[in-house]
């Protein structure tokens, strides 16, 4: 039976996804679709509190998900699920949901991008760095659903590798070193080496591979999930003193010119913030989310294609928002609300509608 916990955590992280990307908008640092002339120092703090823990804890828990997922379904039933449920939304998206973001993007800029079908047209023939932010061609939010695909695929030889003969006595010297106490250096030093690999599009899909496969591992053993209830107050207690000190360094990251000690500082940091969110935020979701409820159903159902189409709502909301020159804090509070009413109504629209169903990855 699957874990609650696992739900109501994604659940809760994609609608965090509302504030998140709102307060990338008014962040003192960084880039994005539309910006504000208003800074937050409250919205600074909190992007650079959540990012390093926010999107692995998703591959984690997709990680964990497929475990269960693989106890009902055939591994030919499992990649047919995966292209219905992740390839055809991506695909939809690239094609629907993200070109409006690149749109704003060229208006927002004072661009002339002429009418939003020219725009289309040079959407499609314009690559750059893939961050869309110039109106170039880019997957936005939706990497996380194609990297996802990708990781299924690349997961499936290796989680079978698992249970070969040296897999399973590989496990049982990795159960070891992650059940005991120096659990986190041990994680450190996974992650450390995953970040030698090159990034792709500013993202590293072995370490996102690698928590998937981590997700998959511990809710597969009863023995992790014990550790993890054992050592969850440490690992609160961690993370609460890292974020700090991550914050520290990272405003003066610039200032102290140190080159590849830098980058060096900053992965451990990133990863030691990483690695204890994660086992704390599982480890308390074990005591206090694993129930169910209509609200949990629910957000089960509209998780995913609300993950699809909030971020176009948010940068639409919140380019005529700004043009309105609120108070900042208004203008925050206004395209968060403004936003998830909007998102869900777009929901409860395209759920009724069976080819929206479907493009959307709806069961």
């Amino acid at each position: 039976m699957r874990r609650k916990e696992l739900d109501w955590i994604r659940n809760l992280a994609v609608l965090m996804l509302f504030l998140y990307h709102t307060s990338v908008i008014f962040a003192y640092s960084g880039d994005w679709y539309v910006r504000s002339g208003q800074n937050s120092t409250l919205c600074t703090v909190f992007i650079l509190s959540t990012f390093p823990w926010y999107m692995p804890l998703l591959f984690f828990i997709s990680g964990a998900a497929t475990k269960f997922s693989l106890e009902s379904r055939e591994e030919n039933q499992y990649f047919r699920e995966r292209l219905n449920r992740l390839l055809v939304p991506f695909l939809f998206g690239l094609l629907v949901i993200v070109p409006p973001q690149t749109y704003l993007a060229r208006l927002w800029r004072g661009q002339n991008p002429g009418s939003y079908f020219e725009h289309l047209k040079y959407f499609f023939t314009h690559v750059t760095d893939f961050t869309g932010y110039d109106g170039s061609l880019a997957p936005g939010h939706l990497w996380f659903i194609l990297f996802l695909f990708v990781i299924s695929l690349l997961g499936m030889p290796l989680i079978k590798l698992f249970r070969t003969p040296k897999g399973i006595s590989a496990m049982l010297i990795l159960k070891k070193k992650l059940t005991g106490r120096n659990v986190l250096w041990w994680l450190l030093l996974i992650f450390f080496i995953c970040e030698i690999f090159p990034e792709i599009a500013g993202q590293s899909i072995v370490i996102d591979l690698t928590l998937f496969l981590l997700g998959y591992i511990v809710y597969s053993d009863e023995e992790y999930l014990k550790a993890i209830d054992k050592y969850k107050r440490s690992f609160l207690i961690i993370t609460l003193v890292l974020i700090p000190i991550g914050l520290l360094y990272f405003y003066n990251a610039a200032e102290l010119k140190l080159g590849l000690l830098s980058e060096i500082a900053q992965a451990l940091i990133k990863d030691a913030i990483m690695s204890s969110a994660i086992v704390s935020i599982i480890g308390y979701g074990r005591e206090y989310l694993n129930r169910g409820d209509s609200v949990l159903k629910y957000l089960n159902k509209a998780c995913f294609p609300v993950y699809i189409l909030h971020q176009t709502v948010v940068v639409i909301t919140a380019y005529f928002v700004l043009h309105m020159n609120l108070i900042i804090y208004v203008s925050i509070i206004l395209i968060v609300v403004v936003s998830v009413i909007i998102t869900f109504t777009a929901y409860e629209i395209c759920r009724r509608i069976k080819f929206l169903r479907v493009l959307l990855g709806m069961k």
